[in-house]
């Protein structure tokens, strides 16, 4: 049997997983993966050799091409070799399509209400389903080359649909919902499904650029005018260098401008109201925000960021241009929105702010970590309770008022939602109780 059984498990589980998703594995990146699952197992004297990986694929019944056994350098060009085949078909078809028929699709996990005073805290942050899952909305764009056609946004949250259709009345946005907030295959088929059909009643032929995701994995037989091209992971994506970040940055600068005016509205009726203007806001307002930020997004911006992803019917783009982010910045609103009384950590800045939430999934996909645990199982209780006990330690500490005001008014959004008047009532007499020990 195999020496380190956990480890060759691991491996298996993601090979297969890879498979699903019509990625392709070579022998060199089996190794690569083998010491990469080694390390976080413990195993640091592990050698992945030839000898292992010949054994290893005996014991797994695991048959690889021929071109998939060659040498480092040859094997980056087959391991590319069906994503190579993706792009040189891509380059194709782009020389035959016009740039008006030439679509592509961005997803991204926006943590919709985050502020400066938190951004630090969730840097990085996964979100991978759980509690957190709340606080964040998944949201795809989706546009054509020339900028022509802006399709709206499809949005995901957790907010159950037929709630969502009470709190905004005339929503400018496609909503759906599922308790982890983010997209999964099915609706992503329908989406796609229902886009079909329209290119279809219109007799277009249009190409659709897409990232090779697990939920993307569409039978393209469905399809009678959409023709899809799946860019490897490692390539940028037509919208992601200039459109992402000027999108988040329209959305959260519009709405530090909402915190700002809020608490400007708070000065000139301090005593007429019990609830402040911030905790007055709701899903319909993020919507809206949501709304006007990609209606913000210029022909500009999406004519460069294709370019500059190097998709063109031309080749490459090799021009260097300014950097648009910089410029969209508002000179002063950090400032201006630190000095309504809210808190904005040193060493924040508005680019921070804006990428705060660059690492969050937008579908269920499963990292070095997550695969580990789901084949080896969970920590033992011992580990788990290491780490209680440090989590504990760490917030020993009493929250800040900030803290406390973004609770209040999540707690306000969820009483006003079920729209108790009890439940209103008990709230607005615990605020006033509040404001008088303040």
């Amino acid at each position: 049997g195999a020496k380190r059984e956990d480890l060759e498990n691991v491996l298996y589980y993601w090979y297969m997983q890879t498979l699903e998703v019509g990625d392709h594995v070579s022998s060199n990146l089996l190794c690569d993966k083998a010491k990469e699952f080694a390390i976080k197992l413990g195993y640091n004297d592990f050698k992945a050799s030839h000898g292992w990986l010949d054994r290893f694929k005996k014991r797994k019944s695991i048959a690889l091409s021929k071109a998939t056994a060659c040498k480092k350098q040859d094997d980056v060009k087959v391991a590319d070799g069906h994503i190579g085949s993706q792009v040189s078909a891509l380059g194709d078809a782009l020389l035959y399509h016009d740039p008006s028929n030439v679509f592509t699709l961005q997803q991204i996990g926006l943590f919709y209400r985050c502020l400066p005073s938190t951004c630090q805290g969730i840097q990085g942050e996964r979100c991978a389903g759980g509690i957190k899952a709340r606080e964040r909305l998944s949201v795809l764009m989706c546009t054509n080359m020339t900028a022509t056609e802006k399709f709206p946004l499809f949005v995901v949250g957790d907010t159950p649909k037929l709630r969502f259709k009470e709190l905004v009345k005339y929503s400018p946005v496609q909503y759906v919902s599922n308790t982890d907030s983010w997209f999964i295959k099915d609706g992503m088929c329908a989406w796609l499904l229902d886009l079909d059909d329209w290119f279809n009643q219109h007799r277009r032929k249009v190409m659709m650029i897409l990232p090779n995701l697990p939920i993307h994995d569409f039978s393209k037989n469905q399809l009678k005018a959409v023709t899809l091209y799946h860019l490897p992971q490692s390539s940028p994506m037509p919208l992601q260098i200039i459109v992402v970040p000027t999108f988040k940055l329209n959305y959260r600068q519009a709405l530090l401008m909402e915190h700002i005016n809020a608490r400007r509205d708070d000065e000139q009726h301090q005593t007429s109201s019990m609830v402040t203007a911030t905790q007055n806001f709701c899903l319909n307002l993020y919507v809206s925000l949501l709304a006007k930020a990609w209606q913000g997004i210029t022909e500009a911006d999406i004519v460069e960021s294709f370019h500059r992803a190097g998709i063109s019917r031309y080749g490459n783009y090799s021009v260097g241009h300014a950097d648009t982010f910089a410029t969209k910045i508002q000179p002063g609103l950090l400032e201006r929105f630190a000095s309504r009384n809210n808190d904005v950590p040193a060493g924040v800045t508005m680019s921070s702010y804006v990428h705060c939430d660059d690492a969050v999934q937008v579908c269920d996909e499963l990292t070095v970590e997550d695969m580990i645990a789901k084949v080896l199982g969970p920590k033992s209780d011992g580990d788990d309770a290491t780490e209680v006990r440090s989590s504990e330690d760490e917030g020993s500490g009493d929250p800040s008022e900030v803290e406390v005001q973004e609770s209040l008014q999540l707690l306000h959004e969820y009483i006003t939602s079920t729209g108790q008047a009890d439940m209103i009532d008990v709230f607005n007499q615990f605020q006033v109780l509040l404001n008088k020990t303040q």
